[in-house]
């Protein structure tokens, strides 16, 4: 279990999705390489980047818990009744 950091390079971010998903779902800090996190697998990606894990150590079993933060732009999850799209949430 780990409280990952609440803000990630866009490195980290560009090794799991494209810039232009980057930009319309990341809160961008202006003037900073930085991004505040969408979601917590973002920043435990960042704790193995640049490195190669050995095949006997995997599969990882990670768990983490964080605000996220999402511009939720589009109609993503738009049919998922009961939900309710916000901007910042807690999720594990």
């Amino acid at each position: 279990y780990c409280i990952p950091p609440y803000m990630i390079r866009s490195k980290v971010v560009t090794g799991v999705m494209s810039f232009e998903e980057m930009d319309a779902m990341m809160y961008k800090i202006e003037g900073e390489d930085l991004y505040l996190i969408g979601t917590s697998e973002h920043s435990m990606i960042g704790k193995f980047i640049d490195s190669i894990t050995p095949e006997e150590k995997l599969p990882l079993t990670l768990t983490s818990y964080s605000p996220c933060f999402r511009k939720e732009k589009g109609a993503h999850g738009i049919e998922e009744r009961g939900i309710y799209r916000i901007h910042q949430f807690e999720k594990q």
